[in-house]
């Protein structure tokens, strides 16, 4: 007779049956509330305290035999539940262990990429840094070539500066007096304007007074013949 995964031989029932020296399992596992983990770690115990052991012990009763059986299947089911489950778990690593892995290749041929285009980058890089330096020397060249030449022609040069300099101080100074007496033209004809126009405004204002002043008069006069009468 064989139980799920536990046969009845291996469990060593057979050999209690028959007045064997191994001796029963203890009361927890024979609990049918006994938690898996305690009932397996008890059973070790048991076997290991078995071999050490030579005491003979009474026939366990069919009705102990049976919870003993019931016990070793449920701890069967347990560790077949857990197995399934540490599959699941095994299986699932597996995908994400294939999924980082083709992530990784993905990653490792952008990185090669990355790396050739590193590597062409510093050889034109290098074309450019010699040809700079080239360029650089020659224009060193040119600029002491220049000074030199400069310094020949200094002389020359401030002479000639200092005329145009002279020169053109002279014809902004005849340019700025002609805008500024254009400019006082304009403001004395500007004054004269004003001094017309004011004259003119204070006339009319005055005649405005006038003419107001005759209005309220002539209002006045309405109202207080208006009260006689």
């Amino acid at each position: 007779m064989e139980t799920t995964g536990v046969s009845v031989s291996d469990s060593g029932l057979i050999g209690r049956s028959f007045g064997g020296i191994k001796p029963p399992l203890p009361s927890t596992c024979r609990n049918l509330d006994s938690q898996p983990e305690q009932c397996s770690q008890t059973v070790s115990q048991t076997c290991t305290e078995d071999k050490m052991s030579e005491y003979d012990y009474d026939v366990m009763p069919v009705v102990e035999l049976k919870n003993e059986l019931f016990s070793f299947q449920r701890l069967n089911e347990y560790l077949r539940r857990e197995t399934e489950s540490l599959q699941e778990d095994n299986d699932a690593i597996r995908r994400n262990n294939e999924a980082l892995r083709e992530k990784n290749n993905v990653l490792q041929k952008q990185n090669n990429i990355l790396l050739e285009r590193l590597e062409a980058m510093e050889v034109q890089n290098k074309a450019c840094m010699e040809t700079m330096n080239k360029q650089h020397d020659n224009m060193q060249k040119e600029i002491q070539q220049l000074r030199n030449k400069i310094e020949g022609d200094k002389s020359a040069c401030f002479a000639k500066q200092q005329m145009n300099i002279q020169s053109g101080m002279n014809d902004l100074i005849s340019k700025v007096y002609s805008e500024l007496m254009s400019k006082k033209q304009e403001v004395e004809d500007l004054q004269d304007q004003l001094y017309v126009a004011s004259t003119r405004n204070r006339q009319d204002l005055g005649m405005v007074i006038r003419t107001m002043g005759d209005i309220m008069n002539a209002e006045m006069e309405e109202k207080h013949k208006k009260k006689s009468s």
